[in-house]
C-alpha cells in the first residue's frame, strides 16, 4: 500500500513537474514571439519614416527628434503615438505621424502620415496591417502604387466632401475586388488632417 502510494506521489510530482516545464516554455516562445514582432514593427517604422523624408531637405536626426501625441479618438489611437519631426536649421519642415483604422477588411490597419506646416500630404507609409494577399495588400508600395494618390493632398485638395472612394463618389481609387481596406485608409487620412489642422501649433512648434 505505502508503495503505490510513493509511486503515485512520484507521477503527481512528474506531472507538475512536465506542467511547470511545458508553461514555462510556452511563456519563452510568447516572449521570443512578441519580442520578434515588435522588433519587425520597429524596422518598418524606421524604413517607413527614412522613406517619408527622402525628398525633404533636413539637417537633424529625424528618428530620435519625436514628440508625443496622445491618445485620440481622430488618429484612431488608445494610446500615446510618437510623432517624428523634420528639421531644418531649427525650424520644423514636417512631422510624420502614427493613424490607425480598426476598419479595414481584417481589422486594424496601421501608418505613417507625412504632413508639411500646410497640411500638405509628403506620403503615406504602411506599418502594419492583416489585409488579404493579392486583394487588400496592395496598399503596400512594393505591390502597387495606390498610395501614391495621396502625394501633395490636403484638406482642400480634394474638398472635403471628396474625401472618399471613386465608388462613394469621391476622388480617390479603390483597389480592384477590395474597396474597404481603401475606403478606411482614405476615411483615416481624411480625420488625421482634421486633427493636424487642429493641433498645429503645437505639432509644429520649433
Amino acid at each position: 500500500m505505502a508503495s503505490n502510494k510513493i509511486k503515485i506521489s512520484k507521477t503527481g510530482g512528474y506531472l507538475a513537474l512536465f506542467v511547470i516545464i511545458a508553461i514555462s516554455l510556452l511563456m519563452v516562445v510568447q516572449q521570443l514571439t512578441v519580442t520578434a514582432i515588435n522588433d519587425n514593427k520597429r524596422q518598418a517604422t524606421q524604413q517607413a519614416v527614412t522613406s517619408l523624408v527622402a525628398n525633404i531637405s533636413y539637417d537633424n536626426n529625424v528618428l530620435t527628434d519625436t514628440v508625443l501625441i496622445p491618445a485620440s479618438q481622430q488618429l484612431g489611437t488608445s494610446a500615446a503615438t510618437t510623432a517624428y519631426r523634420v528639421r531644418h536649421q531649427g525650424v520644423v519642415k514636417a512631422i510624420i505621424i502614427t493613424v490607425i483604422t480598426h476598419d479595414g477588411y481584417n481589422g486594424k490597419i496601421e501608418l505613417l502620415l507625412g504632413l508639411l506646416p500646410d497640411g500638405t500630404i509628403t506620403g503615406v507609409r504602411i506599418v502594419q496591417h492583416r489585409e488579404t494577399p493579392g486583394l487588400g495588400d496592395r496598399i503596400e508600395p512594393r505591390k502597387s502604387n495606390w498610395l501614391s494618390q495621396f502625394l501633395n493632398r490636403s484638406l482642400t485638395n480634394p474638398l472635403p466632401s471628396a474625401w472618399a472612394v471613386k465608388k462613394d463618389g469621391g476622388d480617390f481609387d479603390q483597389l480592384t475586388g477590395a474597396t474597404v481596406t481603401p475606403r478606411a485608409i482614405v476615411t483615416a487620412i481624411k480625420k488625421a488632417l482634421h486633427y493636424v489642422h487642429q493641433h498645429q501649433d503645437r505639432l509644429y512648434r520649433s
